[in-house]
């Protein structure tokens, strides 16, 4: 009998997970400029700092680099996108809200090519 991936991720959402919220970026003419759609969607997510390979990693004359602050696992349907913003608090019961873009976001296929759920990296925004 075949594993539900599907099904696995989303008890391990609901066991290990944490809400965040979600803003999707307008995609304009002109890809300089930043715009936000007016709504935030909550989804639970799983995060974890990266430095295993669940990170993305980037080999150079450096050495292996990540380029990602922080690696999220969203659910099947949630379509996360890159640019779009991810809103998290740091700690519980706590107003610090860190801000982070996506940088990517990878659909983690099962059988058939469905998507099973995602793999999302973001940097954190630097507030100035």
């Amino acid at each position: 009998m075949a594993v539900d991936l599907r099904r696995t991720m989303v008890g391990i959402l609901k066991k290990y997970g944490h809400n965040i919220f979600l803003q999707r970026r307008i995609n304009t003419d002109n890809s300089s400029i930043k715009e936000f759609g007016e709504v935030l969607e909550r989804h639970t997510v799983r995060s974890r700092f990266p430095g295993s390979l669940a990170a993305v990693q980037n080999e150079g004359i450096e050495g292996v680099l990540h380029n990602a602050d922080m690696i999220y696992y969203f659910k099947w349907d949630a379509n996360p996108n890159e640019g779009d913003r991810i809103y998290e608090h740091y700690e519980r019961n706590s107003i610090d809200v860190r801000v982070f873009t996506v940088g990517y976001a990878l659909p983690m296929r099962g059988r058939g090519g469905r998507i099973d759920f995602w793999t999302v990296g973001a940097k954190r925004e630097v507030v100035e």
